[in-house]
């Protein structure tokens, strides 16, 4: 009852609320009584979030550093995105702007270039944030990919988004540029304020027209 009360009701909300509650310690398994116990008290004088997506934006912030890196870069894509996509533009690394004390945590450039984003993916399939099916990495609850995309800052989330789009644009084979190409041109238009060269102005929109013929 008491959870319910917290939480309305709200399946996503609920399941979350009772994760934190075992993370803390305050939801716990006797194996030797094989029953769940609890501190009902503690659970009653617990401050929450008024909604989920404050939820779930809390949770996010104590994930290792690495780890809300690659969820927030997986939700500038959208709801999922399939691994081999993935690969093109989690090999190297694009500072998203973070508290200081967070930044200070930071490893070199040649440790921050080796991270094993995947695992990092993993890890946040085994926190319940993501999902794997078949190739795709996909978010268990879109209010989860929303609570990630809030957590960039306004004025970095059209680098990242070019960013994206030109790692897509670097790596991605000749022959297979076709299989990348809407989501590519996608990330590119939603930084395109950040595209100054007349070139690459021009490289876009010829992008553009190829995913408009398509």
């Amino acid at each position: 009852d008491i959870v319910y009360k917290k939480t309305s009701g709200n399946a996503l909300f609920l399941t979350q609320f009772l994760l934190s509650l075992w993370d803390e310690g305050l939801l716990l398994f006797s194996l030797d009584s094989n029953k769940w116990q609890w501190d009902a008290n503690a659970i009653e004088a617990k401050d929450i979030p008024d909604d989920v997506g404050m939820l779930m934006s809390e949770k996010i912030l104590q994930l290792p550093v690495e780890c809300q890196y690659t969820i927030k870069l997986l939700a500038c894509v959208g709801a999922k995105c399939d691994e081999s996509i993935l690969m093109l533009f989690m090999g190297e690394r694009k500072d998203i702007q973070e508290p200081e004390e967070q930044r200070a945590k930071k490893r070199s450039k040649k440790e921050m270039e080796s991270t094993n984003h995947f695992s990092m993916l993993e890890f946040a399939v085994d926190e319940g944030l993501l999902k794997k099916e078949g190739s795709d990495y996909k978010f268990a609850h879109d209010q989860i990919q929303h609570a990630a995309y809030s957590l960039i800052p306004e004025n970095n989330k059209g680098h990242l988004h070019n960013y994206i789009g030109n790692m897509i644009l670097k790596h991605a084979p000749d022959n297979k540029l076709d299989d990348v190409l809407f989501i590519m041109v996608d990330q590119l238009n939603r930084g395109k304020m950040h595209i100054e060269e007349e070139d690459k102005r021009m490289q876009l929109a010829l992008l553009n027209l190829r995913a408009g013929e398509k």
